[in-house]
C-alpha cells in the first residue's frame, strides 16, 4: 500500500492539467488525506536508518484571491523501521499560490511535529487538483520539510479528497488572436496570416502553395500561375520581348557569343561551330660525315617548317639528331646531339621561332633508317628529323 501511494502521488503531482476554467477566487475546502512520510536518517537517537510510514490526516482551507489560499492541517504520524517505531502527530499552516489561477499550485508553511520530541519545520512543496464531480476534488502534493534546529530534512507525498465550497469560477477560453490554432501563451509567431499552416509554436511551415519558389509566409501574390517568372515577393515580373541581335537563331537571353557572324553555323548557346583538320608537319636534313654543319640554311624545307611553327604556335616539336653506324657509339651519340642542336639554334636565330617551341635530342646510331653497310645507307642515316601534327580549325558555314 505504501508504494502505491508513493507512485500515485508522484504521478498526479507531476502531471500537467488542461486549462478548462479559471477561478475568480479560490474556493474554501475541507479535506482528508493519506500521506507517505519519510524522516531523515539521523533524526532519532539510537537509530541510523531512515524511518517512514503511511499516515492520515485532515485539513481545512480558505480562498483569499484568484491566486492565493491558506490552510491548516493535522496529521497522525506512524513511522517505523524494523523494530524502531516513532508515533506522533503534526500540525501546521500553509500558504498556497496558484500561478495560473487554475489547478496547479505551490505552497509553503510552518509545522510543529511531535515524534519522541517536538520539532519545528519549514515545508515547501507543489500540488495539483482534479475535479471528480460537482464540488469534490482529489489532490496530490509532494513536499520537503526542514527542521529549524538540527537541519534534518524529511519528505512527504500526500493524496487527498476535498470538498470545495464558496468558489467562484468563470468560463475560460485561451486566446488565439491570429486564429492559427495555437493559443497566445504558446504562440511564438503571434501575427501569422489567416489560413497559414503553422507548427506547434504557431510559426508558418515552409510551404509554397503556388510553387513559384517563394514561401507562403513572404509571398505577396499567393496565386501566381504556374511557370510564371516572379520576384522575391512572389509577384510576376513583366519581361520585355527577347530578341536575337546577331540573327544566329539563338535568343539573346541564352546567347553566349553575342556577335557571331551571320554566315556561321552555331551551337545551342550561339557560338560558332568549327571543323578540325589534322595537318602533318615534318623536317628532314642530311649531314656530311663527321659534321653538324647545315649546308643550306635557306633550304625550302626549313623555310616551310619554320612557317608551320609560326602558324601553329601551340605546337612543341622535338628535333631528333641521328648518326650512321660506323665509328665509336659514344662519338656517334655526341655528333647526333650536335646536329639536333644546330637545327634548333638555326630555327631560333634566323627564323625567330620561340625557344619554348623547340626541343633537341640525340639518338646516335640507335635508330638507323638503313642498317646496310653501304655508303648510301650511311648518307641516309646521317640526318635530323622532326615531325608534329597541327590541328586546323575552320568555321562551319551555313
Amino acid at each position: 500500500m505504501k508504494k502505491n501511494i508513493i507512485y500515485l502521488s508522484i504521478a498526479l503531482t507531476m502531471s500537467s492539467p488542461v486549462i478548462a476554467e479559471i477561478t475568480e477566487i479560490q474556493p474554501s475546502w475541507l479535506g482528508v488525506f493519506t500521506e507517505y512520510y519519510r524522516a531523515d536518517e539521523d533524526k532519532f537517537t539510537g537509530n541510523s536508518e531512515a524511518v517512514d510510514g503511511v499516515s492520515f490526516g485532515f485539513e481545512g482551507g480558505v480562498g483569499l484571491s484568484p491566486k492565493w489560499a491558506g490552510r491548516i492541517e493535522w496529521a497522525d504520524l506512524n513511522l517505523q523501521e524494523h523494530a524502531f517505531t516513532a508515533d506522533g502527530y503534526r500540525v501546521g499552516m500553509d500558504a498556497l499560490y496558484f500561478p495560473n489561477a487554475t489547478s496547479q499550485y505551490f505552497f509553503a508553511g510552518l509545522k510543529a511535529q511531535k515524534l519522541q520530541q517536538t520539532y519545528n519545520l519549514l515545508n515547501i512543496g507543489v500540488g495539483n487538483r482534479w475535479t471528480l464531480k460537482d464540488n469534490w476534488n482529489i489532490y496530490a502534493e509532494a513536499a520537503a520539510n526542514r527542521e529549524f534546529s538540527d537541519g534534518h530534512q524529511d519528505i512527504s507525498l500526500k493524496l487527498g479528497l476535498a470538498y470545495l465550497f464558496g468558489s467562484k469560477t468563470s468560463s475560460y477560453t485561451p486566446k488565439d488572436d491570429d486564429n492559427d490554432g495555437v493559443v497566445n501563451t504558446l504562440d511564438q509567431c503571434p501575427n501569422t496570416p489567416a489560413g497559414e499552416a503553422v507548427d506547434k509554436k504557431g510559426c508558418s511551415l515552409p510551404t509554397d502553395n503556388d510553387n513559384d519558389g517563394v514561401l507562403n509566409n513572404v509571398d505577396q501574390c499567393p496565386n501566381t500561375p504556374a511557370s510564371t517568372t516572379v520576384d522575391s515577393l512572389g509577384c510576376a515580373i513583366k519581361l520585355a520581348a527577347i530578341g536575337d541581335t546577331d540573327h544566329d537563331g539563338v535568343n539573346d537571353d541564352i546567347d553566349q557569343c553575342a556577335d557571331t557572324p551571320i554566315n556561321d553555323k552555331v551551337d545551342d548557346v550561339g557560338c560558332s561551330l568549327f571543323a578540325e583538320k589534322k595537318i602533318p608537319i615534318a623536317l628532314n636534313v642530311l649531314f656530311a660525315n663527321n659534321s653538324s654543319n647545315i649546308d643550306n640554311p635557306q633550304d625550302q624545307s626549313i623555310i616551310d617548317f619554320a612557317e608551320a611553327l609560326k602558324t601553329y604556335p601551340e605546337i612543341i616539336v622535338t628535333i631528333e639528331g641521328h648518326s650512321s653506324a660506323p665509328g665509336d657509339a659514344d662519338y656517334n651519340q655526341t655528333i647526333s646531339e650536335q646536329r639536333a642542336n644546330a637545327v634548333r639554334d638555326l630555327l631560333i636565330s634566323q627564323y625567330h621561332i620561340p625557344a619554348s617551341q623547340l626541343l633537341a635530342q640525340g639518338f646516335g646510331e640507335t635508330r638507323l633508317l638503313d642498317d646496310r653497310h653501304t655508303e648510301a645507307a650511311h648518307i641516309k642515316n646521317r640526318r635530323i628529323a622532326a615531325s608534329a601534327t597541327a590541328i586546323s580549325r575552320t568555321k562551319v558555314q551555313k
